[in-house]
Order: structure tokens, then C-alpha cells, then sequence
């Protein structure tokens, strides 16, 4: 009697292990599978976020073009106002005026992808914690902004109701009338009218600070688009972790 008590009793231990086994390999399984998914999903992730980082790079490329180009005409023209110079270019003048001395350049970086990883929580995938930061700083410089743009904007619209006495100048169907319809004396006009532009000291005085403000909006472009390029070589090691 005792032996068949002992003989159950190991029979029933030996299921016991074997059901536990067997719960244990589904488990792995499973985990396995969820593993396997998250690498997917993070693979996926990645190549999103280098389609749109990239995209974020060209526009970022594109925008310190323009932006350059908004500082450099700036100055042109304050050292045209320094050297009283009015021996200028029909059209070069209002180039400086228009696409200089009221413009500047923001940056519009692509983030569709990250939205959504924030909002699925899908960012916990990222297995890069390096990854993850970077792109945290990124997009809360982004989401903050340029730190002096309504200075800059103040500016702006300061400059625009001083160019309101200059409409000949920043009139630009003015500038390109065809040479006939031109008055004689057109080219006298033009340098009338500059020097006109040149007594309003006041103008100059905001162009100057305007200069040094949209200098430091070039840089702070400049210092996102290392950032965004340290980012993509970062996805770039990333993904091909996943190969």
C-alpha cells in the first residue's frame, strides 16, 4: 500500500513539474513574441523618425540659406547708411529693404512621427536612451522657440511703420515700371528718396539691433541643425543594430 502511496505520490509530482515546464516554455514563447514585436515596431519607429529628421534637416538647410541672406542684406544696408552711399542699384535697394530689413526666417521641423510616439507611448520602444534625450532637447527647443522673437517681431513691425515715409522705395511695382513708363528724371528720384531714407536715424537705429537679434536666430538655427544631424547618426547606428 505504501509503495502505490509513494508510486502516485511521484507520478503526481512528475505532472506538477510537467505542467509548470510547460507553463514556463509558454511564457518564454510568449515573451519571445512580444520581443520580437517590439523590435518591429521599433524598427518601424526608427525609419519614421529618419524620414522626418531628414526632412527636418533640409528644411532646417533651407532656412539658414534665407536667413543668411536676411542678415547679410541687413548689414549691406547699414554700411550703405554709415557710408551715405546712393549710388545704388535700382533694384538693389529694395531688395535690402524688403528682403532684408523686414524679414527673418523660422524653421518648420517635421515632427509627426514623435507626436505620435508620445501619444501611443510607443516611445518607450526606443532601446537608445541616448536617442531618446537627444531628441527630448530637440523638440523642447523646438516647442520653446527662439528665445528673443517677439523682441524681433517688435522690431519688425517698428521698421515697417518707419519704411511707411519711404513707400517709393519699398514699392516694389515702382521699382520694376518698364524704362519707358520711367519718369527723366527717375534716377535723381531714387536718389532723393535714399537720402531721405538715410536721414531716418531712427530706422537705423532698430535695423542695427535688428541685425544683432537675427544674427543670434542664425546660430540658434545652426546649433538644430548639428543637433539634428547628431540625431540621425544616432537612428543611423540604431538601425543598423536591427540588420
Amino acid at each position: 500500500m505504501e509503495n502505490k502511496t509513494s508510486k502516485y505520490f511521484k507520478y503526481a509530482i512528475g505532472e506538477i513539474i510537467l505542467v509548470i515546464i510547460g507553463i514556463l516554455m509558454a511564457l518564454q514563447i510568449n515573451n519571445w513574441n512580444i520581443e520580437s514585436n517590439n523590435k518591429t515596431i521599433e524598427k518601424q519607429l526608427l525609419i519614421s523618425l529618419q524620414k522626418d529628421f531628414t526632412e527636418t534637416k533640409d528644411n532646417l538647410q533651407n532656412t539658414i540659406k534665407l536667413q543668411s541672406n536676411v542678415v547679410k542684406l541687413s548689414k549691406t544696408l547699414m554700411q550703405h547708411y554709415i557710408t551715405k552711399n546712393i549710388e545704388l542699384s535700382k533694384d538693389s535697394i529694395y531688395k535690402m529693404l524688403t528682403t532684408g530689413a523686414q524679414s527673418f526666417w523660422r524653421i518648420e521641423p517635421t515632427i509627426g512621427t514623435y507626436q505620435s510616439m508620445l501619444g501611443s507611448g510607443d516611445s518607450k520602444l526606443i532601446q537608445s536612451q541616448k536617442l531618446v534625450q537627444q531628441m527630448t532637447r530637440f523638440y523642447g527647443e523646438i516647442s520653446y522657440g527662439f528665445e528673443d522673437h517677439d523682441v524681433c517681431m517688435d522690431i519688425i513691425m517698428g521698421i515697417l511703420n518707419d519704411l511707411a515715409e519711404h513707400i517709393t522705395l519699398a514699392n516694389e511695382p515702382y521699382f520694376y515700371l518698364d524704362t519707358y513708363k520711367r519718369p527723366d528724371n527717375y534716377a535723381e528720384i531714387i536718389k532723393k528718396e535714399i537720402k531721405k531714407l538715410y536721414d531716418n536715424h531712427a530706422l537705423f537705429v532698430k535695423l542695427d539691433s535688428k541685425v544683432d537679434y537675427e544674427s543670434n536666430r542664425l546660430d540658434w538655427q545652426m546649433d538644430l541643425k548639428m543637433k539634428v544631424e547628431d540625431i540621425l547618426t544616432e537612428i543611423e547606428k540604431e538601425l543598423e543594430n536591427h540588420d
